[in-house]
């Protein structure tokens, strides 16, 4: 069935529980899938959707069972709630890149999908539910290479199987080296092996508080994310570190195990204490830090030891299954680091 060029809407329900349905080619005048339009249509097999369309309302495919794939044109920027829940036929999907907005259930139960095109440079906005009861750890998610770094830290999409470019690639050409994060001398440095690469960081303190007690508990730790870009090549994948200090000795120390004296008028208090840097990359985490034999425990948020080393050569390694996204404690002596899984 092909609904002509001319007609320029299809109301709501119109072909629901149209259950002979076989085949449908909506015409370049429809610019909206109204809701509940194929509602039921559980022996649809193939729809071209025209390429003026510009929104698919809720559950407008909802139970169309026997649909294998899906294309979504470029001019759609909305799909609403249940637009293909339970399409448990779907095995792919290819979503436009003019697309920004998916909203609940939309891949809802779509048992059999396994490959997904995101043809949208700017990550759609999504939620929790839209790929619930739907295996996409078991699936692979296509997308543009300048963009897959933001995939892959975008929750759903980051919970995809794998994540390829549009042409297949784990990784895009061109891309810049990842950048490699060191501290020395009281310096935060970033390098990276390609040429002429220019550094985005951002660091954070979640100590730069106000306090109203004479107590205040200094922990001195700082958050940093940093990518790499140059001239002719993609942005590098996003690097995150966690830079905090280790106290070695007692507060009231100066620095060399004797006390201050009591007439300092600096008013300052010297703790002495060491530098610790802790980087993690598909759920290998690494810490620098020069206090050897040191014990380095890393553990989940609620309290279980996945892994456990001691420092050696200012260095220690620990590799976790711990997923992107998730929250890794890493215990060094008694000081305790939340690291984000990069």
């Amino acid at each position: 069935m092909a609904i002509p060029d001319n007609i320029k809407s299809v109301g709501h329900s119109v072909f629901y529980n149209c259950s002979a349905l076989k085949e449908v080619t909506i015409g370049t005048g429809v610019t909206t899938i109204a809701s509940q339009t194929f509602y039921n249509c559980s022996a649809l097999e193939n729809v071209t959707i025209g390429n003026n369309v510009k929104k698919i309302e809720s559950s407008a495919f909802y139970n169309c069972s026997s649909l294998k794939s899906v294309v979504i044109p470029d001019n759609v920027t909305s799909i609403e709630s249940s637009a293909f829940n339970a399409c448990s036929a779907l095995t792919s999907v290819t979503i436009g890149s003019g697309v920004t907005n998916i909203v609940g259930n939309v891949f809802t139960a779509c048992s059999k999908l396994t490959d997904v095109y995101c043809l949208a440079t700017t990550v759609p906005t999504t939620n929790g539910s839209t790929f619930q009861n739907t295996p996409i750890s078991y699936a692979t998610l296509y997308v543009p290479a300048e963009a897959m770094e933001s995939y892959k830290t975008t929750s759903p999409w980051s919970g995809f199987g794998r994540i390829l470019t549009l042409d297949g690639k784990e990784e895009p050409e061109n891309v810049c080296a990842l950048p490699v994060i060191s501290y020395s001398n009281g310096e935060l440095v970033i390098e990276s092996e390609t040429e002429g690469a220019e550094f985005v960081t951002e660091i954070t303190c979640d100590d730069t508080k106000k306090f109203n007690t004479g107590k205040i508990d200094i922990t001195a730790t700082y958050n940093i994310t940093t990518f790499a870009k140059a001239p002719g090549h993609y942005n590098s994948r996003t690097v995150k570190a966690t830079l905090c200090w280790i106290e070695h000795s007692d507060c009231g120390s100066n620095g060399d195990g004797e006390d201050k004296d009591e007439d300092d008028t600096t008013n300052v208090i010297d703790v002495p204490s060491t530098a610790v840097l802790v980087t993690s990359d598909n759920g290998l985490i690494t810490v620098k830090c020069p206090l050897n034999d040191e014990t380095v425990e890393v553990y989940t948020t609620n309290g279980t030891l996945v892994g456990t080393t001691t420092i050696v050569s200012g260095y220690a390694t620990i590799q976790t299954d711990l997923t992107r996204g998730s929250v890794a404690i890493v215990k060094i002596g008694d000081k305790s680091i939340k690291v984000a899984i990069n």
